[in-house]
């Protein structure tokens, strides 16, 4: 079976988020949500940025890898009660957003559009490390949800080792986008900020000429995003041929 293509889907996991993000760019652009649907959407963008925070305070600068692998196993903090927080994290995030932007409709094509993206991607992923980790892992999988905690199933205790929280927002500074999004989709919405007249785009969910215009300079942000990827894992795999970096250094991934 050739698993380049879900190997492709697990190294350029950002890229392929950043093109479900015009959507809720021409969504903003339209009339607002309901109250309630922007009451939901913040909670879930907020709880998916704590959850973040939580995991990455757990895992720590062995987050946003670029290949599969991990010299240790963490399941302590959120990973005692799910493998793949950092994944629920950014989903709820996006989903949040796009709920605020363009209600329900939006964030259920949201949802399904993430939970494509990251099954994807954790199918490399666990894949390999099954292969790297052996029984301790298979045993792990085996008691913890890969999605959503479920009662009485959670990892044994582990010791709570913890990075320091300065290290952590310095590595996630890039969370702060977040009520910064939500906040211009509110602008927007509310008639402060006109991006319906810069996109020429009044109507929800689409315009005139606005998603060519959206979807244009999105997909060249995804692919300047995959071509960094790209320049970075040539650099990494350079320098561990140069005995730079050893496989017991190697980050784990979770992002």
């Amino acid at each position: 079976m050739n698993h380049a293509p879900i190997e492709l889907c697990f190294r350029h996991r950002s890229a392929l988020l950043l093109l479900l993000v015009p959507p809720v760019i021409l969504a903003a652009a339209g009339p607002p949500s309901a109250p309630w649907e922007v009451g939901l959407g913040l909670a879930l963008l907020a709880a998916g940025a704590a959850l973040r925070l939580w995991a990455a305070r757990r895992i720590g600068k062995r987050a946003r890898v670029r290949v599969a692998r991990a010299p240790v196993l963490v399941t302590s903090g959120p990973y005692a009660r799910v493998r793949n927080p950092l994944y629920v994290a950014n989903g709820a995030a996006l989903v949040g957003l796009g709920v605020v932007a363009g209600g329900l409709p939006l964030g259920a094509w949201l949802l399904a559009s993430v939970a494509l993206v990251y099954t994807l991607v954790v199918t490399h992923e666990e894949g390999q490390l099954a292969a790297a980790l052996g029984r301790p892992y298979l045993e792990y999988c085996a008691r913890v949800p890969r999605w959503a905690p479920w009662p009485g199933r959670r990892a044994p205790t582990a010791p709570a080792d913890a990075w320091p929280w300065t290290h952590v927002l310095r590595r996630e500074a890039g969370l702060a986008w977040l009520p910064v999004a939500a906040a211009a989709v509110l602008l927007a919405q509310g008639g402060q900020l006109p991006l319906a007249a810069w996109l020429d785009a009044p109507a929800r969910p689409v315009g005139a000429g606005a998603p060519l215009l959206v979807w244009g300079a999105v997909a060249l942000a995804a692919l300047a995003n995959a071509a960094t990827t790209e320049a970075k894992l040539r650099r990494h795999r350079a320098s561990r041929g140069q005995g730079v970096v050893s496989p017991a250094a190697a980050p784990a991934p979770r992002t």
